[in-house]
């Protein structure tokens, strides 16, 4: 997966897809964001369960594929 965007655009993004990751849960995949490059679209989605956020941008998309980050690190 390889992509390009404005750093400023995929940072609003993302402060509004990780309100929906889950702190605290048995389930380690909750607490990440699933990264997702097909058709020069970028896709990043986050759930607790409970609530569900999906975030589109424009990209130039390179390279398409899928990736769950954990929260922290990004």
């Amino acid at each position: 997966m390889l992509f390009k965007c404005l750093k400023s655009d995929l940072q609003a993004a993302l402060q509004e897809v990780v309100k929906a990751v889950s702190i605290r849960t048995t389930l380690p995949i909750l607490t990440g964001i699933l990264f997702k490059v097909s058709e020069q679209r970028l896709v990043m989605k986050a759930t607790d369960l409970e609530i569900s956020i999906i975030k589109e941008m424009e990209i130039k998309g390179v390279e398409e594929g899928e990736l769950v980050i954990p929260a922290r690190t990004i």
